[in-house]
């Protein structure tokens, strides 16, 4: 389905602060209850702490997602949700992406990283997992991945469309 200019505007898009259903500022749109679902303060400080501390692979990432780059859609980076911290979330997508490294592959961790994908499912949200190997060697084809996925959440726009 393809939309018009007038009506992408009216239903609010990501660049003026609403969602895609016309609901004004909302935070997170699509989750019940507030956009962290109860995170703690000790996990809000952990997120800011993870911030400054970026891995390199999620910093190639992240200059590539950010500053609303794909498709006008903005990322968070080390986004707190309930006990969890997500490398990168879009909130109007219901989007979560997160880089491995090698601790990734310790079975304890792959539990671990299992009951957290089955909540964030539980959710609504689409989790997407890439290796630091990946990023390594084909950040072009991750970043692709991506936008597919970006993609799928939002009405296209006319080409006459600058939005």
């Amino acid at each position: 389905m393809i939309i018009s200019c007038k009506k992408y505007q009216a239903l609010g898009s990501p660049k003026f602060g609403t969602n895609f259903r016309g609901q004004g500022n909302t935070f997170m749109p699509y989750i019940r209850g507030n956009k962290n679902q109860g995170a703690s303060p000790f996990i809000f400080k952990n997120a800011v702490r993870l911030r400054f501390e970026m891995t390199p692979h999620e910093s190639l990432v992240w200059k590539r997602i950010n500053k609303k780059q794909i498709l006008l859609q903005r990322f968070r980076r080390q986004h707190p949700i309930s006990t969890y911290i997500l490398d990168f979330f879009c909130v109007a997508c219901k989007l979560s992406i997160e880089i491995d490294g090698e601790w990734h592959k310790n079975p304890e961790q792959l539990a671990y990283d299992l009951k957290r994908t089955a909540y964030l499912n539980a959710l609504g949200i689409t989790e997407l997992r890439f290796s630091n190997q990946q990023v390594e060697r084909d950040l072009d084809a991750v970043i692709g991945v991506i936008k597919e996925n970006v993609e799928k959440c939002i009405p296209p726009l006319t080409p006459a469309c600058n939005v």
